[in-house]
């Protein structure tokens, strides 16, 4: 695994682990290298650290093809659908990575910036 994501088999404790840094809104789930779901920090709440993580797995992030281009996939972003993308290779199952965009959805988040914003709040109207 390359980054934030989990094994599906993984435990709500380990994922709670990930979600100590305040930069990380969301955990892709794998198994045997294919997205098998999503958890969010709300799904969590009040689960027992030892149950299986992918019995939480109830947030739905957009997905799309590695080969979809950018600019029609944050078009394809509404206001529900949050700012994280997880990106699938061709086939629809094999997981390639997961995108962040700031918070206009111009940028690409750089996770080094995500925690400098976190830090300093919502940003000033």
């Amino acid at each position: 695994m390359r980054g934030k994501e989990l094994p599906a088999d993984a435990t709500v404790a380990e994922g709670r682990a990930i979600f100590e840094s305040g930069s990380v809104r969301l955990i892709p789930l794998l198994h045997d290298g294919a997205y098998a779901g999503a958890v969010g920090r709300d799904d969590l709440e009040g689960a027992d650290d030892e149950a299986a993580i992918a019995a939480h797995a109830t947030a739905q992030p957009p997905t799309a093809a590695a080969s979809d281009r950018l600019a029609d996939v944050v078009a394809g972003l509404g206001e529900e659908s949050g700012r994280r993308v997880v990106v699938l290779g061709d086939d629809g199952r094999t997981y390639v990575g997961l995108m962040c965009f700031d918070r206009d959805r111009t940028r690409l988040c750089i996770d080094a910036e995500c925690h400098a914003a976190t830090a300093a709040g919502p940003p000033a109207s």
